[in-house]
């Protein structure tokens, strides 16, 4: 057979020579290799099947796609404005000039630039799978009597409900994660509630290079400053959002499950994985591991395309396009269906709450790349034209 030369993304520290896939070794072949070899490892491995004999990754030229992120990350180090949050005294202690950028498609090719291995807390980039969590368990319908659907208009931290069902507007603001909160395995204690979603968090990023960690600081830091989002507790109490025969104790275990879900750690690459995996229908691209179904998926990417970015999501929807949330930490997660995800992070914030680098960084990408685009973007007259003749012969041909 002619030799193979493949270039593939490597991993942290991978060597030229080899990389990983799916977490197993593969080889990247500079010589003439026998046709029985190529068959032994297309079939221990579909996917570098997929690779080596059929050519379909999702993203074919991955080293040009590497190449154009590389470039819209250096030009987007020049900027320089916004302000690191100071309400939670944990995540000021961020630097300033702190910048990653992560990758993660469906098929399992990955790469990462910046200060990628520095870890953050996911803080409101937890909600939607706060979300997931319940509306697996619980079934959309139920999770949804307590918690709307709808785009609020108000800052995320807003003590309100929405009129007239008098219930959290969506589950990506702090009312409704609250509420969502308070319906996770009520039946618990307070330690295997939180392992139970931990664990879930840690099947999402599942092969990614570093694992979902938890930091205890910003946790204590958020449980002595939140005395806003103690209000709001008390609030959707009153309200009947929550069960008003809870006692102080139960109450103190929802909010304080509620900070330690916004304290989970990770850093840009793992936080691309997680998104990888929403990308797939909820299947871990590494493991196969099918953590949310597909209905679930759907519903968290449709908020997070009507309410993630804070008060700047309609317009995020409109100009981007793309289901994403965002948290006071500065990171941001992009999921692109079908394709893969973006997670990037930068604590230098707007006056939405959003990462300036982040936001800056996704709208140029999405202007620029053939690759991750609007969603909406190729509903143009052309193509449609095209696909109703095509339509049309196939009508025609079965009639003959």
């Amino acid at each position: 057979s002619s030799g193979i030369n493949a270039e593939w993304p490597l991993r942290p520290g991978a060597s030229q020579e080899t990389s990983t896939l799916f977490d197993r070794p593969i080889m990247t072949f500079q010589d003439e290799v026998s046709p029985g070899v190529v068959d032994h490892i297309a079939e221990q491995n579909k996917c570098f099947r997929k690779f080596l004999v059929d050519e379909r990754f999702v993203i074919p030229n991955f080293g040009q796609f590497r190449s154009e992120i590389e470039e819209i990350y250096e030009e987007c180090k020049e900027f320089t404005s916004g302000e690191i949050t100071t309400y939670i005294p944990s995540l000021s202690m961020y630097h300033h000039d702190s910048w990653a950028v992560s990758f993660c498609s469906i098929d399992g090719q990955v790469f990462n630039v910046g200060d990628y291995t520095d870890m953050f807390t996911i803080q409101s980039v937890t909600k939607p799978i706060l979300y997931g969590i319940v509306s697996d368990d619980l079934g959309q319908e139920k999770v949804h009597q307590s918690i709307g659907m709808e785009p609020s208009g108000f800052g995320f931290n807003k003590i309100t409900l929405a009129y007239p069902s008098e219930v959290p507007h969506n589950p990506l603001i702090n009312t409704g994660a609250i509420t969502a909160a308070s319906l996770v395995a009520p039946n618990m204690d307070p330690s295997e509630r939180f392992n139970y979603c931990f664990s879930r968090y840690g099947r999402l990023a599942k092969g990614a290079m570093s694992p979902v960690s938890f930091n205890n600081t910003v946790y204590l830091s958020e449980k002595h400053m939140g005395h806003r989002n103690y209000a709001i507790l008390h609030y959707l109490v009153n309200k009947g959002c929550i069960d008003k025969s809870l006692s102080s104790a139960n109450l103190t275990e929802i909010i304080d499950l509620y900070f330690q879900l916004c304290s989970v750690e990770m850093n840009t690459e793992t936080l691309a994985v997680v998104g990888g995996t929403l990308a797939n229908g909820g299947r871990n691209i590494f493991t196969h591991d099918q953590v949310f179904t597909a209905d679930t998926v759907r519903n968290m990417c449709s908020l997070m395309l009507m309410c993630g970015m804070y008060n700047y999501s309609g317009r995020w929807a409109f100009e981007v396009g793309l289901p994403a949330k965002s948290g006071v930490s500065g990171a941001i997660l992009v999921v692109i269906p079908k394709l893969g995800a973006l997670a990037m992070w930068a604590p230098l914030l707007d006056t939405y709450g959003n990462s300036v680098k982040g936001t800056k960084f996704t709208r140029i990408v999405q202007e620029r790349s053939d690759t991750i685009t609007h969603m909406f973007r190729n509903l143009n007259a052309e193509r449609i034209q095209k696909r109703k003749k095509y339509r049309l012969r196939l009508c025609v041909d079965t009639t003959a």
